[in-house]
Order: C-alpha cells, then structure tokens, then sequence
C-alpha cells in the first residue's frame, strides 16, 4: 500500500492535459497549485471535468468563466476540492442555457423567496439556484456524506443554497434528474 501512495504522488501521474497556470507565481498561488495536483492525483475527477484549464491567482474571487480561476483562500484540501468541483460544475451550463433556464424556472416556483446577494445567496437569483447540489453529490461521491455535508455548511457563500441542498435535496434531485439525467446516477 505505501508503494502505491508514493506512486500516486508522482509529477508525472498528473493528467497531462491539465494546464495550470500561476497569475503572479506568489507563494500562496504555489501553495494551492500543490493542493490542486494532490488532489488531481489522489480523487478521479474525469466524471466532474469539464474544463482543464485553470488560473491560480492570489485573492481572486473563484470563478468559472472564462477560464477555471481558484484564489488563494483554501485552508486544506477538502475546501480546495469543493472549490474545484463547484468551479467546474458551472461548465455544464455551457451549450445548455435553455434547459439550464427551464430547471431554474422549476426551482424558483419551489423556492421562490431565494435569497440574492452574498452571504445567503449568489451575485444573481440564477446563480443562487445553480451548482451547489452537483457540488454536494460530487463531495459525497468523493469524500463520504458527513465530511460532504461538513464542507458545504461551512462555506462563506451560498449559504442559504447550501442548506437547502441538504435540506431538501430529494426535491432539487428530481429536477436535475428532469434536465441533466446524466449527472445524477
């Protein structure tokens, strides 16, 4: 077995495809990118990839688009992962905007008091019904129930989302699995 772990954390077993790139080389942004290839080699991700270009930049704010960009924030691996998986989850949007608006349309009738505007919701009411259940399912796929659970109720943003996907995950599953049967399994 520690054969194995010193295997698994090797340069070279990192997907080569995978482009990381450091905006100022600072030693926070370094810190990360080593989180990021620990967890590239320890989790296999290839179900929650959807894009293989990431930025690090000190005191960004995490966000999908253009291109991945993770900041510096991270305390450990765990909130490293979330916020990759998060990041990444929002690629599934891509070329699916109208089933995308037709799963928000579903959720604003359930939910329709939804909180807008850090720290409860997100920067819009459409960003705020987005995302956090897959994230949810991917950290329990990955890391268990609990620490999934754990991870979610303790992030600074999107905390009113996060406790609802928890809280009523049955009824946000349904609907994903409506519109995005294959992230659901």
């Amino acid at each position: 077995m520690v054969e194995t772990d010193t295997v698994s954390n090797r340069q070279e077993d990192l997907d080569p495809h995978f482009d990381i790139v450091l905006k100022r080389n600072s030693e926070a942004e370094q810190k990360i990118r080593m989180m990021l290839e620990n967890i590239l080699r320890k989790y296999d991700l290839k179900k929650w990839t959807l894009t293989q270009k990431v930025i690090i930049e000190e005191e960004a704010r995490p966000h999908s688009h253009p291109v991945l960009t993770l900041g510096t924030r991270s305390k450990n691996e765990n909130i490293a992962l979330a916020s990759f998986l998060h990041e990444q989850i929002h690629w599934i949007e891509v070329g699916a905007e109208e089933i995308m608006n037709a799963a928000i349309a579903e959720l604003k009738d359930i939910y329709p008091g939804a909180p807008v505007g850090s720290p409860e919701g997100g920067d819009t009411l459409k960003s705020t019904y987005r995302v956090c259940r897959l994230e949810l399912l991917a950290l329990k796929e990955l890391l268990g129930e609990e620490k999934a659970k754990e991870i979610i109720l303790n992030k600074s943003g999107y905390r009113w989302m996060n406790r609802t996907v928890i809280e009523d995950g049955a009824t946000i599953d349904r609907i994903i699995q409506k519109y995005f049967p294959h992230q659901i399994q």
